[in-house]
């Protein structure tokens, strides 16, 4: 039951101003056994992640000081098994060469049937992380919608993903979650991407983001760019 929260802007914005709409997600939903941020810098992506929720993380505020981008995406976790509570855990994932950042809510049902094709690959216990993987084999051969909609397809399950491309900042988001809408709007003139806290009424946008126009929901089963 993690949440998902993406922003995009013309214009650098400082990391730390997204935060405070992070902690607030995290305090009204689920959340808060982990969390990550992982943004576009210097033609790379970089990322912070920590095992405790944004709420009860002292460090992330000094750690992400002065960090500057147009693109990032942030990950509010709250694990199906939850002896997988460590910062190995924690998403976003970032592949080797900085290239990209992924993140994923819901639950692969296929995961363990799939897990024995990356042996060797893996960081932490995740059924999330083979999504990671696969998407990672997917990205070199096919569009990034198609391997999202791969990803979703061949490991089953529920599956709101994000992603996060070194090339300009790129932003993908993939509705999949039966449960947990996904939601993008403008707001403060930047462009954004937030689950819907597992709530099908709007209180995403009606109580949190309540400057949030242009107001869209995302089809399941559809990819968006940001």
């Amino acid at each position: 039951m993690c949440e998902l929260l993406a922003v995009r802007s013309e214009a650098p914005l400082e990391v730390a101003r997204v935060l405070p709409w992070a902690r607030l997600m995290e305090q009204r939903g689920v959340a808060g056994f982990g969390w990550g941020v992982a943004w576009y810098e210097g033609g790379q992506v970089h990322r912070y992640r920590s095992e405790l929720g944004i709420c009860h993380d002292e460090v992330a505020d000094v750690a992400l000081a002065g960090v500057r981008t147009t693109s990032l995406v942030v990950h509010l976790r709250r694990p199906s098994l939850l002896m997988g509570v460590r910062i190995e855990n924690s998403q976003p994932y970032l592949d080797a060469e900085r290239s990209l950042a992924f993140c994923h809510n819901g639950f692969f049902r296929r995961h363990m049937e799939l897990r024995p094709q990356y042996e060797g690959l893996f960081e932490g216990t995740s059924d999330s992380e083979v999504g990671f993987r696969r998407y990672i084999a997917l990205s070199t051969t096919v569009e990034t919608e198609e391997a999202l909609k791969d990803v979703a397809r061949t490991l089953e399950g529920n599956a709101n993903m994000l992603v996060l491309q070194g090339d300009g900042g790129r932003i993908f988001g993939h509705a999949g979650h039966e449960e947990n809408p996904m939601y993008r709007f403008r707001m403060d003139g930047m462009h954004w991407i937030a689950s819907g806290l597992h709530s099908a009424d709007g209180y995403v946008y009606r109580r949190l983001f309540i400057r949030a126009e242009d107001i869209h929901l995302i089809p399941h089963h559809e990819v968006v760019e940001l």
